[in-house]
């Protein structure tokens, strides 16, 4: 949990502001309702359950590395 925000409003200030709408966003949840994933996913948010073991990490470590791979070729071709 975040001491004053929820994972939801920290999500659209950092979408609202014009220097960091641009990052990739992936929240990790404990338990997202559906609800919850549609909402993160209309902000442009990739939801995921918290890792509960180290294949789980590495599976969601390489799910990361391969948006942001994808995010740089977009960048390089424009």
């Amino acid at each position: 949990h975040l001491p004053k925000y929820d994972g939801l409003e920290v999500l659209q200030a950092i979408k609202r502001a014009p220097a960091l709408a641009h990052i990739h966003v992936v929240v990790l949840s404990g338990l997202p309702t559906p609800d919850d994933e549609a909402a993160f996913q209309r902000l442009g948010a990739i939801c995921r359950i918290k890792p509960s073991t180290l294949s789980n990490c590495i599976e969601l470590a390489s799910e990361i590395l391969a948006i942001c791979k994808g995010s740089l070729l977009e960048s390089k071709a424009s």
